[in-house]
């Protein structure tokens, strides 16, 4: 009995160093891919030992840059997955936990009756999200603390239609910004690509970008402008996903929104469609996607009568090599479009039209 106990021991001892010096060889942060759907220990490896990649940000690099679509057993539509993946990651972390919220919640209740003089709140609209409607005013109301709805409501419904238009489609809203010179055309092929707009403008362009959760553009615009799509002019807490439209596989790799630290999602032969698209990014919880393509893309969610809000600048300049718009007030109603307000950008006047 007791040689067997030293060599139980003598194998647990070695078993135990060997798995300490794992621990030293391989990265802590290899565990973490492996929460991402398709990826196996296996892939994983693969991934380590091909691409040193060790973490979730080395992953994001390394399929920003295309490299994961070289390996052997991976691809195009499996580099897509995992930049999807990621981006969905990304929002997950930004949940909480809805016995974290409720605690939250009780902790404002129990502050609301220890006021002196509280005798009521007053909530301007309510929730459309059919998993919590009613219960915040219910629990204050459980709690002797009498609700009551509606003040402002039209207010607070304007303020909040993002929200409340995925809400009630599970679709993202769509808008759409689009810069016109005098004569309706978007850009200036006698001259380097370039914005011609005021940086007054410009700053509201990028108050739209913040309160979008995506932007969307077609190749063209990427190989023309390389653009970063940010938010940069004006204080922002997060960045909007970028999407990129390349169905022909045509995007610049050097283009600076898929070698950045930014989420860019590059839809190539995995593209479906526009209304495919966008139940995804519903699904997603995508809230509002910014279309600041150029006309080809645009026409196509007018045609397809996707456009719920349309941003039209005005600038005073004119192209001397000019590329029409084809976008005026006509096939603005035709898509189902009304302006509904004139407002100034700026040095530019801008026309809005909601659906």
């Amino acid at each position: 009995e007791g040689e067997v106990r030293k060599k139980v021991r003598a194998l647990l001892g070695a078993f135990l160093f060997s798995l300490q010096d794992v621990e030293k060889e391989v990265p802590t942060g290899l565990a973490d891919l492996t929460r991402l759907p398709g990826l196996g220990a296996k892939r994983v490896r693969v991934l380590y030992e091909e691409l040193g990649v060790s973490d979730i940000g080395g992953l994001r690099r390394a399929a920003k840059s295309h490299r994961i679509r070289e390996l052997r057993g991976f691809g195009d539509k499996t580099e897509q997955r995992i930049l999807d993946a990621l981006s969905r990651l990304a929002h997950e972390e930004r949940r909480y936990r809805l016995a974290d919220v409720e605690a939250i919640a009780d902790g404002y209740v129990r502050y609301l009756r220890a006021i002196p003089g509280v005798k009521e709140v007053v909530v301007a609209h309510d929730d459309p999200n059919p998993t919590v409607r009613g219960n915040g005013c219910r629990a204050l109301n459980d709690a002797g603390i009498p609700t009551r709805t509606g003040l402002m409501r039209q207010e607070a419904r304007e303020q909040m239609h993002a929200f409340m238009h995925w809400c009630e489609h599970r679709r993202p809203l769509v808008t759409v910004k689009l810069a016109v010179d005098a004569n309706g055309s978007v850009d200036d092929r006698s001259l380097e690509s370039g914005r011609f707009t005021s940086h007054g403008c410009l700053e509201k362009v990028h108050e739209l970008r913040r309160d979008s959760d995506a932007v969307l553009v077609g190749v063209e615009t990427v190989n023309r402008d390389d653009p970063q799509l940010t938010v940069r002019f004006v204080p922002a807490t997060r960045q909007p996903l970028r999407v990129v439209l390349d169905p022909n596989a045509r995007v610049n790799s050097n283009a600076a929104l898929l070698n950045d630290e930014g989420n860019t999602r590059l839809l190539q032969q995995d593209f479906s469609g526009l209304h495919s698209l966008l139940n995804q990014l519903g699904d997603q919880e995508i809230q509002r996607v910014l279309v600041e393509g150029g006309p080809t893309t645009i026409h196509r969610f007018l045609d397809e009568g996707l456009v719920d809000e349309l941003y039209l600048v005005h600038a005073a300049v004119e192209h001397g090599d000019p590329v029409p718009s084809n976008i005026d007030d006509d096939v603005l109603q035709q898509a189902g479009l009304q302006k509904v307000q004139d407002v100034v950008w700026g040095e530019e006047r801008v026309d809005v039209y909601r659906r």
